[in-house]
C-alpha cells in the first residue's frame, strides 16, 4: 500500500496521520482521535514530535523527559508522552516528544523505520511506500 502525501504552503513534505490517546478505562470508540497534518523531517531521528496543545487535547499521559539536540541550537530537554499513531491500516504505540514551542507535528526517520516505509519525493508529490516496494524495483537488501 502506498500512502500519498503532499507539499504544504512552505513546500514541506507532509502526510496525514491519525493520533489518539491511551485511556485504558474508555472503550476504543470513546478515546479521542484526531487526523493531523505531519511534516516529514528527515533530519529528525525520532518517531514523532507533537505540539503541547495536542498532547493536552488528547489527554496524553506524560511519562517523563528526554534530552534532545537541535541542529540550530543548544541541547535541551523535552517532555514525553504516550500516544497511538495510525498510518493507513497499521497502529504503533510510541513515546512522543512534546514541544511547548512548535505548533507543527513532525515525524522523523524512526517513524519511517517502524512503519516499514520508504519515502519517495517527486514533483508529483510525496509517497510513503511499503519497504517491499524496493524489492519489486529490484533494489537489493544490504548484506
Amino acid at each position: 500500500m502506498i500512502v500519498r502525501g503532499y507539499y504544504d504552503q512552505q513546500r514541506n513534505p507532509c502526510i496525514k496521520i491519525d493520533i489518539c490517546g491511551l485511556d485504558r478505562k474508555a472503550s476504543d470508540s470513546q478515546v479521542k482521535s484526531i487526523k493531523v497534518e505531519s511534516i516529514i523531517d528527515i533530519g529528525f531521528t525520532g518517531f514523532i514530535q507533537l505540539p503541547f496543545r495536542i498532547a493536552i487535547d488528547l489527554s496524553l499521559p506524560f511519562v517523563g523527559t528526554q534530552p534532545v539536540i537541535f541542529a540550530d541550537g543548544p541541547p535541551s530537554v523535552m517532555l514525553t508522552a504516550l500516544v497511538r499513531v495510525t498510518l493507513a491500516d497499521r497502529t504503533e504505540q510510541v513515546v512522543s516528544l512534546v514541544s511547548k514551542k512548535s505548533q507543527e507535528v513532525l515525524i522523523g526517520m524512526d517513524f519511517l523505520r517502524r512503519f516499514d516505509r520508504v519515502l519517495l519525493v517527486s514533483k508529483r508529490g510525496i509517497f510513503l511506500a511499503e519497504e517491499s516496494f524496493l524489492t519489486k524495483l529490484g533494489v537489493p537488501e544490504n548484506s
